[in-house]
């Protein structure tokens, strides 16, 4: 693994720094997010939107983004988004209604947009075909060690200082990623796209004719849909009104799960480049859909625990064998654009999550969700089974 690392570009371990400090400040919140939300409005009609704002405002921006990168280099995009994510959480820090809260979210939102279309883009553009699992897994593994590190921070805080003092932290946090990225030497040099680049990019009727993109990225936001929808938003308010754990506990599942994740992400891109990312992600949806089934038949707080720590092994399996199947389908003339596609897919995801999530407890009750989630899961497995492992 040493050798491996030491044959990355100082880039790619920039990005990794930044993305550590954009993903931290956003997991500060991610706790008591919904029940913030729930305060702010009581009737509960606008607790899904508060959840989806975040996505709903990256949907518009992923593409937009990559055109963007792909025309004018990824340096650009990475420091506008690192400043749009601070200034986003510090809206939310001073909202006192849910359409502040909801704005500033969407802020934010367009900032993590501009950012992670390009982080992503960065791997694919530095990193050969047989070696982009390692990568891909190494970098989220620990970008979302800031997501660990950021849940029972925040959760904790919250009940010291209050929900939306939280966020003024997480702003701290992710203005440091933007000063980071705004004196960085290695951005400047980031070489920017030639001509010829440039005008393959605005081809997105090619992209979108790509079957094999489109149906990974229809799998992925299927995954965003269960990730926003059940465990960022359901699963706080079960284990909130059902098992009635205090925030600080709720932070502690969160945090089991993202133990989980952060160890199969790493792991996960070791498996996908040496077993297949198919494979990979099969035992990721065993995984989480055993937890999902589990949270509907146990009530035990170990259990519980241990169960969210298992969903989360089997999320980061899955997760990145689905980033490693799509990188299998981008051209390397069209990176930022393709990388676009497949992150407006995802957010699309994310937005529809939580409000499907809430109609569906609302109209029914928790456990109904998370029977919900392993009907998802049933549905897109032949999907990802029978994509082709060629470029379409």
């Amino acid at each position: 693994m040493t050798h491996l690392l030491r044959s990355y570009p100082r880039i790619y371990y920039l990005m990794m720094l930044m993305g550590f400090a954009l993903i931290a400040g956003g997991g500060m919140g991610r706790a008591f997010l919904p029940l913030l939300s729930r305060d702010l409005d009581p009737s509960g009609l606008w607790v899904g939107f508060a959840m989806s704002s975040y996505h709903f405002a990256r949907t518009f921006l992923e593409i937009p983004s990559g055109y963007i990168s792909d025309k004018m280099g990824r340096r650009l995009p990475v420091i506008i988004g690192l400043g749009l994510g601070a200034l986003g959480a510090i809206l939310c820090s001073l909202a006192t209604s849910i359409g502040v809260l909801i704005l500033g979210r969407s802020l934010w939102g367009i900032g993590a947009a501009l950012y992670f279309t390009n982080n992503l883009a960065f791997v694919i553009d530095l990193v050969q075909p047989g070696l982009r699992g390692r990568a891909l897994g190494t970098l989220h593994s620990i970008e979302m060690l800031g997501s660990l590190l950021g849940q029972p921070v925040g959760a904790m805080l919250a009940e010291v200082i209050g929900f939306t003092a939280v966020f003024t932290v997480s702003s701290l946090s992710i203005g440091g990623g933007f000063l980071f990225a705004l004196l960085s030497r290695e951005l400047k040099q980031v070489p920017k796209p030639t001509a010829t680049s440039t005008r393959a990019a605005f081809s997105l009727r090619r992209i979108l004719r790509n079957r094999g993109l489109i149906t990974i990225s229809l799998v992925r936001m299927c995954r965003m849909i269960l990730t926003m929808g059940l465990m960022m938003t359901v699963f706080p308010l079960f284990l909130h009104d059902d098992i009635h754990l205090t925030v600080g506990l709720i932070g502690v599942a969160l945090s089991l799960r993202s133990i989980g994740f952060i160890f199969t992400t790493l792991l996960g891109g070791y498996l996908a480049d040496r077993v297949g990312a198919k494979r990979t992600a099969g035992l990721g949806i065993l995984l989480e859909s055993t937890a999902f089934l589990m949270f509907t038949l146990v009530t035990q707080l170990p259990v519980i625990y241990l169960m969210a720590f298992i969903g989360g092994l089997g999320g980061g399996l899955f997760q990145i064998a689905v980033a490693v199947l799509m990188t299998q389908y981008v051209g390397q003339d069209q990176v930022g654009t393709g990388v676009g596609v497949y992150r407006t897919f995802q957010d699309t995801g994310s937005v529809i999550g939580p409000i499907l999530m809430i109609f569906i407890i609302e109209s029914a009750t928790m456990r109904t969700a998370f029977y919900t989630g392993i009907l998802i899961y049933g549905l897109i497995t032949p999907l990802l089974w029978l994509l082709p492992l060629h470029r379409s």
